[in-house]
């Protein structure tokens, strides 16, 4: 898992004028604030799990489901902002969130 997670920040750090990134002269700016919308949203996510803890499965605690749901959200987000969107159609996006 180590070496997925460092060939991802490898090719994230590479491919910086990548639409997904800001550019360089914003990039400062733009991470601090998306990071602090981040955060909020993490906490408001990992509540909602919290709250209804018994509908996970024992191994899944919040943090867990939070980070793992907002993971899959993103994508689909992205797929929807970048991809085609024939891509991104409703069958996808409902097996996808199957999982929750």
């Amino acid at each position: 898992m180590e070496s997925e997670v460092l060939f991802v920040k490898k090719f994230i750090s590479k491919n910086s004028t990548n639409p997904f990134f800001p550019p360089v002269h914003l990039k400062k700016i733009i991470k601090k604030e998306s990071d602090k919308y981040v955060t909020e949203v993490e906490y408001i996510f990992k509540s909602l799990f919290y709250q209804q803890s018994e509908v996970l499965k024992s191994n899944i605690n919040s943090t867990t489901a939070t980070l793992a749901f907002l993971t899959l959200l993103y994508g689909l987000l992205a797929q929807q902002l970048y991809g085609e969107s024939e891509r991104l159609d409703e069958k996808k996006i409902s097996e996808s969130l199957h999982v929750f």
